[in-house]
């Protein structure tokens, strides 16, 4: 065996800038099985740095999800070769599982949707305008990025990491049933 094919692909760093229950915890596991290391939800560390300095350092950690599009910009300067993920669910399906969902950390519904409640109008707007900024930060962006919906499994994803796809299934541990992916989901 050569020097070359012994060599496992270099994956950048990755950050995932879906909604939260978008499909981010897969995302993560399936990064976990792609050979992916330190991958953290919402890491607090980098966010507070962000808050303090303008700057995004995501220190020794190798991906992050659900991350609030305010910080793209820093983020893209910081990272200019990582790799953008917004995972998509479509609306109408994101919006009733957040119905009867029992949220604890009110926190954090206020600095994503600017509200203490789950309350489906307000969510609904955040999800389109949050599809809107995206879809025009990645219009504008001359680094890697793609949207993905996790139910497509590991093609769409490996191609955009340029890494061939694992024999391994594609984790579904979030799954409620198979769901249709919609293209552009989130320009609705």
């Amino acid at each position: 065996m050569s020097a070359q094919e012994n060599t496992m692909p270099i994956i950048p760093k990755i950050i995932g800038v879906g909604l939260p229950h978008t499909g981010g915890s897969v995302l993560a596991e399936a990064l976990g099985v792609l050979g992916v290391g330190h991958v953290e939800q919402r890491p607090e560390l980098p966010m507070q740095r962000y808050r303090k300095s303008g700057r995004w350092d995501m220190g020794k950690l190798d991906a992050v999800y659900d991350i609030n599009p305010w910080a793209l910009p820093a983020i893209r300067r910081a990272y200019p070769g990582a790799m953008l993920i917004h995972t998509i669910t479509p609306l109408n399906e994101w919006a009733e599982g957040w119905v009867g969902r029992q949220v604890e950390d009110t926190r954090h519904l206020l600095e994503v949707f600017g509200v203490g409640r789950i309350c489906r109008p307000v969510f609904e707007d955040t999800y389109k305008r949050h599809g809107a900024y995206i879809s025009e930060f990645f219009q504008n962006d001359s680094g890697p990025h793609t949207a993905l919906n996790v139910c497509d499994g590991w093609p769409p994803l490996c191609n955009a990491l340029g890494i061939p796809a694992p024999v391994q299934s594609f984790p579904h541990t979030n799954q409620q049933g198979v769901r249709p992916w919609t293209p552009n989901a989130y320009n609705v």
